[in-house]
């Protein structure tokens, strides 16, 4: 599941997004991974609370790295090697 946060200039996600995307997740939508991307940051809280649940965090950096660049998400993620397989098989 891939949640997207717009904010403004200077304010940074926090915490408070990912306890709905680790709520929903898995039990509403049955995803095996949950990434949160934003325009901007994360908060230190969000980074800390993200790594302890499993969340994927994508910031502004890595979203152009991904957008414009043309990096993989899966790269970019650093998902495990049998995910990353599992992805290019899909493909």
């Amino acid at each position: 599941m891939l949640q997207a946060k717009h904010t403004r200039t200077g304010a940074k996600a926090g915490a408070p997004v990912l306890y709905a995307v680790n709520g929903t997740a898995g039990p509403v939508h049955g995803a095996h991974h949950a990434v949160v991307v934003t325009n901007d940051g994360f908060t230190r809280n969000a980074h800390a609370w993200g790594a302890r649940h499993h969340i994927h965090l994508v910031d502004r950096e890595q979203l152009l790295q991904w957008a414009q660049d043309g990096a993989a998400l899966h790269e970019l993620l650093a998902l495990p090697a049998r995910t990353r397989r599992a992805l290019r098989r899909a493909a």
